[in-house]
């Protein structure tokens, strides 16, 4: 007897549950949407502060002679005999914040493998701009394809597929590079071409890319976070 009271009570509850209209709806997915990117904001915030305490100690442990080297897949080390001549409280800075030491330089280091990638364009349009003059052909017509801009980066760099992938997708998605075609052919232009600036572009033909990465001719990429600027030199 009980179930079927039960039974009846639960049926009768379904009843007067009221059926959401469509504008209440949108309302409650625009309030978790709110919820969502106030949570995502507040992450970014956190994750920002945290990486400038880390630029902190990592100053602070350069000020007292600490010399970190970061490798990459491999994380961060410190020079023994430096370590030891700093003070004790830098030396347990150090050692509670390895976890974050490594992820920040390992920001760094990816920053100035997109610096030195985008750098890489210039680089190839620079010696394309060359080829043209020689030929005595416009040299607006001088293009850099994206698979010569792969294979100098890869060489130069020592960067494998999916790391290279990884460094054309951020430069394509920041609109730093911009996909174009001539003739058939994939290839790049950067922003500051599409946006008209004038590029410092010099008659240095058959000069390397580590050379050319020597003179002023680079364009550094800022990270404001952190008030840096890549490639670091």
């Amino acid at each position: 007897m009980s179930d079927v009271n039960n039974a009846v009570d639960i049926k009768d509850s379904d009843k007067n549950k009221k059926l959401k209209t469509p504008e209440q709806i949108e309302k409650e997915i625009e309030k978790e949407l709110k919820k969502l990117k106030r949570y995502k904001v507040a992450s970014e915030k956190s994750f920002l502060y945290s990486l400038q305490n880390t630029k902190r100690l990592a100053d602070l442990i350069k000020e007292h002679g600490g010399l970190i080297r970061y490798t990459p897949n491999k994380g961060i080390s410190i020079d023994k005999i430096s370590y030891e001549k700093m003070p004790e409280p830098i030396q347990t800075q150090f050692k509670y914040g390895l976890g974050k030491l490594e992820k920040y330089f390992s920001i760094l280091y990816e920053a100035d493998c997109q610096a030195r990638a985008f750098n890489a364009y210039l680089y190839l349009l620079e010696m394309q701009y060359q080829k043209h003059i020689i030929l005595n052909s416009p040299t607006k017509y001088a293009k850099v394809t994206l698979t010569e801009w792969r294979n100098c980066v890869s060489q130069v760099m020592a960067l494998d597929s999916v790391h290279l992938d990884r460094i054309e997708k951020y430069l394509i998605d920041s609109g730093k590079l911009i996909y174009c075609w001539k003739r058939g052919t994939k290839c790049l232009i950067s922003s500051m071409e599409k946006n008209g600036e004038n590029l410092n572009l010099k008659e240095d033909y058959r000069i390397s890319f580590n050379e050319w990465m020597n003179t002023n001719r680079i364009v550094y990429l800022e990270m404001d976070v952190l008030k840096l600027a890549f490639p670091c030199r």
